[in-house]
């Protein structure tokens, strides 16, 4: 139907659910690369794209699927849509859940094209960079495009092997069990090619910590650990870069050990850390952590508090100090840092559960169901937020919805006890 009014018609695909059609009916319009680059570069559209995560005409020019001619061979005996005859608004209902999405775009893009796509389109997609296609996935991360992430993601790596960024971002985007074993087996590749490769290698570490498998996780990274630590303790990293390589690899390192509660490889590698750099945060933050699991809560606050002076705004430590707080009886301290933390990561499920779960231990109960809400508004699959539900309202007396919150709980983890024993009391 478009094409029928506009025979000069380009098709973009955004991402698998939305498609753009833009039509002119001078047959003597064509896409202009330099007025496009000029227009990109004004202050007013970079900021506007920026907000989007477009940083760069590759982004743009590269959703372009197909044009003219071959828009209507593939759209060929396809019925008008017109006023006499309206077919999208009866069919439209028929096919809303068909969920087709992906099929329809990956018949868009495998259709045959007699057409090349336009010249200012070849030109801006032969001079794309591994750079390109990284800051693309970032773009389409930050959509919740994942599927579409994921693509360019893997293709910014196997450009550039060492591409942080993309390498992290796999693993970020990676949503089926699919992906996630595709991930790991070009992770392993690199490392093969190039065992070198730290970018890789950390990917990889992270891959394994996520997946808990703790073990692999270490010895994939003990030796430069054990290389670096005996490096520091002569003399410490003098380029930012080299410091920053080492932080990501000892931050790995150490939450792989807490992972696998090797406890006491944990304190000594963070002694050891304290060494070189004796008021760094991560290092601080582990060692609080154990003092804490251990009930001395005097040395455990002081190092907390050392932690975020080193880390202001790390999630981790910042939460730690106020459960420190909160285990201590500094109930008003604590309360004020869980707020403060749950409004600067209001993103974060975890910050809004964790905040929650203090007010319930606080008898806050109504204050508590409205962070669990929250935390599942953000995720709505975190079980720990039914649970705290359920059990809140249970201990404020509304025993009937309760019940409701202790079956989805149950439905998520059959074997929940505290869930049972709300389902099953009187």
């Amino acid at each position: 139907t478009f094409h029928a009014v506009f025979p000069h018609a380009f098709l973009w695909a955004l991402n698998e659910n939305d498609l753009l059609l833009i039509g002119a009916k001078d047959p003597a319009f064509e896409l202009d690369l330099a007025r496009l680059e000029r227009n990109f570069h004004r202050a007013a559209v970079r900021e506007d794209l920026r907000r989007l995560g477009i940083t760069d005409l590759y982004a743009v020019l590269s959703f372009y699927v197909m044009h003219d001619e071959d828009l209507g061979r593939f759209a060929q005996g396809a019925p008008l849509h017109t006023d006499d005859h309206p077919i999208l608004e009866f069919s439209s209902p028929r096919a809303m859940h068909a969920q087709t999405s992906r099929s329809n775009l990956r018949a868009l893009r495998e259709f045959p094209r007699a057409l090349p796509p336009p010249q200012a389109i070849q030109t801006v997609l032969q001079r794309a960079t591994w750079e390109s296609f990284q800051n693309k996935g970032l773009m389409y991360e930050r959509a919740e495009s994942f599927s579409e992430a994921f693509g360019e993601y893997r293709r910014a790596v196997e450009r550039y092997p060492r591409a942080r960024e993309a390498l992290e971002g796999l693993r970020r985007v990676a949503r089926t069990r699919e992906q996630r074993a595709e991930a790991k087996a070009l992770y392993e590749q690199l490392l093969k090619d190039d065992p070198q490769n730290r970018e890789a290698r950390l990917a990889l570490a992270a891959w394994y910590e996520e997946e808990e498998r703790y073990d692999q996780c270490l010895a994939l990274l003990r030796e430069d650990v054990e290389r670096m630590l005996s490096r520091s303790s002569r003399s410490p990293a003098t380029s930012p870069h080299a410091a920053s390589d080492e932080v990501r690899l000892l931050e790995r390192y150490t939450a792989c050990l807490a992972g696998a509660g090797e406890s006491a490889a944990l304190e000594e590698t963070c002694r050891r850390w304290l060494q070189a750099d004796p008021e760094n945060g991560l290092a601080l933050f582990h060692l609080a952590a154990l003092r804490f699991q251990r009930g001395e809560l005097a040395d455990a606050l002081g190092l907390a508090r050392r932690s975020v002076e080193a880390l202001p705004r790390h999630f981790k430590a910042r939460t730690l100090l106020a459960m420190i707080y909160a285990e201590m009886g500094e109930t008003t301290r604590a309360r004020a840092l869980f707020e403060e933390i749950a409004r600067a990561h209001s993103e974060q499920a975890i910050a809004h559960y964790n905040y929650g779960l203090f007010l319930l231990n606080a008898g806050q109960f109504r204050d508590a169901r409205e962070q669990f809400q929250k935390a599942l508004d953000r995720d709505p699959l975190h079980v720990e937020s039914y649970l705290g539900l359920a059990e809140a309202l249970w201990r404020s007396g509304q025993k009937r919805e309760a019940r409701t919150w202790a079956r989805r709980v149950l439905r998520r983890d059959p074997h929940n006890p505290l869930a049972r024993e709300i389902l099953n009391a009187r």
